[in-house]
């Protein structure tokens, strides 16, 4: 039986993991050298016009969102969803959300978003939560296993019949998630490491004999452990298989990213057979912090996304007061209703907008203080979207300075809007603030004398024709 390699200084836990909650602890900082450093009442984002990143690789979407029922009129809903231009979608059979994105929205047709669905969710939906190997099982408890066998055989029935269903009905799916966050909660499966690794290869010979297409992606544990995701790739290159995407969740803070992808990153290069033929995807398949619809957080995790250089990164869903995000609302975006924005609905909405312009670098004095802005020459525009979080309340001014900008122009437009922090409905797009900005040397700056902590600001700039 393959098992993943042993670690000798850690105990020995799931390696395996896709669904809910829970959290990293490393924290870096994000600071630019050539910025001072300014207390939270006073900070500086600079927005480098000549900092040209390319167009993002990025593709960001969401994790079920709906308890879709076919017959209901979804037009609404629709329009609002597409306009965030989602580039993948992680499901279950939960509510038949995989109705509601491929058939009812038809969003890979229209969009070209991206399906991946989780297997473990399939198997915990048959057999209940915190399923594993135990000694002693009661009469009728379904998530109670004797035996390893007889835990792999009911396993293997469930992957099985999941290949039966898509062969039947030609389902539309681009990645396999084999687990649900095995290593914690309810997701938890109750077996070795090395049965583990033994159900994993199992899983992963079934779908490449019948769907060699499919790409299959892995561990997608509950929060980032470089341990566990290095035991992954070891094993997975000691038992000759092929890995397209490695996976975990992030739900601390956002600037911890770009570090722990640099490391699995850095990891993957060690290991040239990984790269068969391509070099596995880093999917950060659930993401969020404890404030999950607070606007300025929603961009610090887009920013560091993309800094981090992440391929698929999928918004978390939450069981909150006002209602679980999971099967109504699509991960905070909307209200329960499914057809009211909420505030961070319009962060995306804005992200959305910015999605074929090139990026320019952006730099800011306090690593919770962040910017990710786009050129689009074809608009004549530059596009900025900034958020604030994690700053303990706290307000202050923030100047945004726009340098290298290479223009003519002896003034700009700006168009400033707030998008406040709260979960209070806001059905339209916050009414922006127009500004005429004088420009000196390829530069000037757009300020906020008070901006406050968990709200963003959506910017857009355009040239005024020279006198």
């Amino acid at each position: 039986m393959p098992s993943f390699p042993a670690s000798p200084t850690t105990r020995v836990g799931a390696v395996l993991g896709a669904l809910h909650f829970c959290a990293a602890a490393v924290l870096c900082s994000h600071s630019a050298p050539a910025i001072p450093q300014l207390s939270p009442a006073g900070q500086t984002i600079v927005v480098r016009g000549n900092g040209d990143l390319g167009v993002p690789r990025l593709r960001q979407g969401f994790v079920h969102g709906i308890d879709y029922e076919k017959g209901n009129d979804y037009s609404r809903t629709i329009a609002l969803v597409s306009a965030l231009k989602p580039m993948v979608w992680r499901f279950s059979s939960y509510g038949n959300v995989y109705g509601f994105v491929v058939g009812e929205a038809r969003l890979p047709q229209t969009l070209g978003t991206q399906t991946v669905v989780v297997l473990q969710d399939l198997f915990n939906m048959r057999y209940g939560s915190d399923v594993g190997v135990r000694r002693v099982c009661l009469l009728r408890q379904k998530n109670c296993f004797s035996s390893y066998a007889a835990f792999k055989k009911a396993w293997m029935d469930v992957v099985n019949e999941s290949l039966r269903t898509d062969a039947e009905k030609r389902l539309t799916i681009d990645y396999v998630d084999v687990f649900a966050e095995p290593d914690y909660g309810s997701g938890k499966l109750n077996v070795t490491l090395e049965q583990l690794g033994d159900i994993f290869k199992a899983t992963h010979d079934a779908l490449r004999q019948y769907r060699p297409d499919v790409k299959i992606g892995a561990p997608s544990i509950s929060s980032f452990s470089a341990d566990h995701l290095k035991r992954l790739l070891r094993f997975v290159v000691e038992n000759s298989l092929r890995l397209d995407a490695v996976s975990w969740h992030e739900f601390n803070a956002p600037e911890t990213l770009p570090s722990h992808v640099g490391e699995i990153r850095e990891f993957i290069r060690s290991q040239p057979r990984l790269c068969n033929p391509r070099c596995p995807e880093i999917h950060i398949n659930e993401y969020a912090s404890e404030d999950q619809q607070n606007p300025g957080y929603g961009v610090g995790w887009l920013y560091y996304l993309e800094k981090a250089g992440v391929d698929h990164a999928s918004r978390a869903c939450w069981d909150l007061p006002t209602g679980s995000t999971c099967w109504a609302g699509f991960n905070g975006m909307l209200a329960q209703d499914n057809v009211t924005p909420l505030p961070l609905y319009w962060v995306y909405k804005a992200y959305a907008d910015m999605s074929n312009a090139r990026r320019v670098s952006t730099e800011s004095s306090l690593p919770q203080t962040v910017a990710v802005a786009a050129r689009d020459e074809s608009r004549g525009e530059l596009r900025i979207l900034a958020g604030k979080y994690g700053q303990k309340g706290a307000s202050g001014r923030v100047t945004m300075e726009v340098r290298d900008f290479r223009t003519s122009a002896e003034s700009v437009i700006a168009e400033v809007s707030r998008i406040p922090d709260g979960v209070q409905s806001l059905p339209a797009p916050p009414s922006p603030v127009t500004q005429s900005i004088p420009v000196q040397n390829d530069s000037f700056s757009i300020v906020i004398p008070e901006f406050r902590d968990g709200d963003a600001y959506s910017v857009t700039v355009r040239l005024r024709v020279p006198r």
